[in-house]
C-alpha cells in the first residue's frame, strides 16, 4: 500500500478551522430559565429547527474538532493570545479588540498572526513525529 502524503499545512488551514469551531461553538442551543424570577437551574430547552431562525445543532464530528481547537490548539498559547484569537475569529473588530487589551490595532494583528503561527508549527512538529 502507499502512504498518501497529507499536504503541508498552511497557515491558512488553521485560521479557517478557528474561524470554523468559533461558528459551531455559536449554534449550541442557549440555556434559559424558564421564569425570569426563579432559582431554579437554567434548562436547555429544544426549539424545533422549523420554528428556529438558528441553524441545526453541530454534528458530534464539528463538536470534537471544535474541542480539538478550544481545548488542544489554545492551550499551547498564553492567557492573552487565546483571548485575542478567539475573539477576533468570533467577529470582534480590531478597534474593539486593540482598546480591550490596551494595544494598538497594529500590534493587535500582530500577536494574532504570530499566534497563529505558533499554532502552525506546533502541528508541523506534531505531524513530523507521526
Amino acid at each position: 500500500m502507499k502512504e498518501e502524503k497529507m499536504a503541508p499545512l498552511q497557515l491558512d488551514d488553521v485560521e479557517f478551522q478557528i474561524k470554523k469551531a468559533c461558528q459551531i461553538y455559536k449554534r449550541y442551543p442557549k440555556p434559559y430559565p424558564k421564569n425570569p424570577h426563579s432559582c431554579l437551574a437554567n434548562v436547555i430547552k429544544p426549539t424545533p429547527t422549523h420554528l428556529s431562525n438558528s441553524p441545526l445543532m453541530p454534528s458530534p464530528e464539528e463538536i470534537d474538532m471544535a474541542d480539538t481547537v478550544q481545548f488542544v490548539w489554545l492551550n499551547w498559547l498564553t492567557p492573552t493570545e487565546k483571548r485575542l484569537l478567539w475573539r477576533r475569529y468570533d467577529g470582534v473588530p480590531w478597534k474593539i479588540l486593540a482598546y480591550e487589551e490596551n494595544l494598538t490595532i497594529r500590534q493587535a494583528r500582530y500577536k494574532v498572526q504570530k499566534s497563529l503561527e505558533k499554532i502552525l508549527l506546533k502541528l508541523i512538529k506534531i505531524n513530523k513525529k507521526q
